[in-house]
């Protein structure tokens, strides 16, 4: 399944979906830096992993990669680029250059653990107010990792995924016949693109030929597995779909695990998923993706005391982060609503978040609305108190003023909507 890029809004408000979906996506002017610019100098940061470099070689081709510990599909593209490096070593260089992360020692530990399979240098930015910020990421407007910098001579020719770095691409970098369409066309992701489109524009048979050429030339290849699904599905061949994921879990049940229970989810076998899930969750309890499906499969048959009983028993296992997100279930599964008694343990898990990290405003703001309604008094004091907290936090001071506005909006007896939230982010972030 082709990775997403994750949404970065500062570490503050990435879990609200509404405000990053605003984020992601504003109006804004053209990027400062970007595809033309001029670099020389490189952004002051700690290396952590090879010869540092203060100043790009005009001779040297770079592709500088942005991520960060946390982000799952940037730990997907370690692999890719590991070859990459390795393969093109001594024409072109790859660097690791950690952002949107203060933890240092957290970044040291993971590259050390990789050892040779993250063999290229590794640099930390840090979060707000780094050098990297305030002269690459602010400049580009680059919010989403991962996201690599393409840089030659002395300039940047390309701003991608990692995934469409293809060996064609590099290769035309070393030969210097490098375009953007070029390699675009020569990425990977090229085939998948055009049979995303194939099935979006309901041309299925030749959607059904595509897959059989990808199938053909890259017989080893996962990905297609997802493509396939989607076309069965869009042709309304649900048991079809159902019989293929089936066949992906018996084949392997930890790769194809998610494709078979989504299967199962849009089949509404929810006995089947209830009790694999909870097969799951005995070998491995705490794990919150088996919980969001079941919290699904719960929610989507109205079974109010299933939902309420697994985030009750899942609040009292997995640790405080866990917790959080369990808060904010429905940001994660919005899809589905739950019923009053499920509702009323998502409402505690959040209410145990703030009272350990009272200026996570991402469930402060999940937990008014959901008190609002019920008692717009303690709905208030919920975001007061996080925007105090804010204040006290120097990586979220800053942003303090997005919760003063929603106070002072609930003391008129509105809740705000996400839109306005948004826009008031967005008005603190210039």
């Amino acid at each position: 399944m082709s990775a997403l890029h994750i949404v970065a809004l500062s570490g503050l408000l990435f879990i609200n979906a509404a405000v990053m979906a605003q984020d992601a996506n504003p109006p804004q002017a053209a990027p400062a830096f970007g595809v033309g610019s001029e670099v020389s100098d490189y952004p002051k940061v700690d290396w952590v992993k090879g010869e540092p470099i203060t100043k790009f070689d005009k001779d040297k081709i770079y592709i500088v990669e942005l991520w960060a510990t946390w982000c799952g599909p940037c730990k997907a593209a370690i692999p890719h680029l590991n070859e990459l490096s390795k393969k093109f070593d001594g024409k072109v260089i790859v660097i690791g250059q950690g952002v949107f992360e203060d933890d240092k020692e957290a970044v040291e530990k993971f590259v050390k653990e990789k050892g040779d399979d993250m063999s290229y240098r590794v640099a930390f930015g840090g979060n707000e107010g780094s050098d990297i910020e305030k002269k690459w990421l602010k400049p580009a407007n680059i919010r989403g990792i991962p996201e690599s910098i393409v840089i030659q001579h002395n300039k940047v020719v390309w701003m991608t995924h990692p995934i469409d770095l293809s060996d064609a691409a590099l290769q035309m970098l070393v030969d210097g016949r490098f375009t953007i369409e070029a390699a675009k066309a020569a990425s990977p992701q090229e085939k998948f693109r055009e049979l995303d489109k194939l099935i979006k524009d309901g041309k299925y048979e030749e959607a059904t030929a595509k897959i059989t050429n990808i199938r053909q030339i890259d017989p080893k290849n996962s990905e297609i597995h997802y493509y396939q699904l989607l076309l069965l599905q869009k042709q309304g061949k649900q048991e079809e779909a159902l019989a293929y994921a089936k066949s992906l879990y018996e084949k392997d049940p930890k790769e194809g695990k998610s494709y078979y229970y989504d299967a199962l989810n849009k089949a509404k076998d929810y006995k089947l998923l209830l009790k694999l899930t909870a097969a799951d969750l005995q070998e491995k309890p705490g794990d919150v993706a088996t919980i969001l499906t079941r919290y699904k499969a719960f929610v989507a048959q109205n079974d109010d005391k299933g939902g309420a009983d697994l985030i009750r028993t899942a609040v009292a296992t997995v640790d405080d982060k866990s917790v959080s997100t369990l808060a904010l279930i429905d940001r994660y599964v919005p899809d589905v609503k739950p019923g009053p008694e499920t509702a009323a343990e998502i409402l505690k898990a959040g209410q145990q978040t703030l009272a350990k990290t009272p200026d996570n405003f991402g469930v402060a703001l999940t937990v008014a609305t959901g008190l609002w309604d019920k008692d717009q008094t303690a709905a208030k004091k919920v975001m007061s108190q996080c925007g105090e907290a804010m204040k006290a936090n120097p990586k979220s001071a800053k942003y303090s003023g997005v919760a003063e506005k929603i106070v002072a909006s609930l003391d008129k007896g509105t809740f705000p909507t996400d839109e306005q939230i948004g826009a008031w982010y967005q008005e603190l972030s210039k």
